[in-house]
């Protein structure tokens, strides 16, 4: 199921290139609720890339996808992390400031 959370962006977002040349970026939400939910994520394509020209560490973002809970184990420990994925859509939230759209060439 989908969902959208809203969160402070945690890092400037660094856009990286796979070997087949399709952009992508990994990053992180810290949401602003009693728990300060810390979710991260990785977005693909030209939403990576116009994320990536539009936001930076701090500001406040929605993002939306699905949650899904990564378990791993690290120095013998049972861990797990909340991601979102896939990454479906991201925007400005518009709660302390302003925003303008400018329409991209389609993929």
């Amino acid at each position: 199921m989908t969902t959208c959370h809203i969160g402070n962006l945690a890092t400037d977002p660094a856009i990286k290139y796979s070997t087949n040349g399709t952009p992508w970026l990994n990053g992180t939400i810290i949401e602003d609720s009693d728990e300060k939910l810390v979710l991260q994520f990785t977005i693909y394509g030209a939403l990576a890339e116009n994320f990536a020209r539009s936001v930076k560490r701090g500001e406040r973002i929605m993002i939306c996808g699905d949650l899904v809970t990564q378990e791993f184990e690290q120095d013998g420990i049972k861990r797990s992390v909340t991601v979102i994925k896939p990454v479906k859509d991201v925007g400005a939230s518009m709660l302390f400031g302003t925003t303008t759209f400018t329409r991209g060439t389609r993929p």
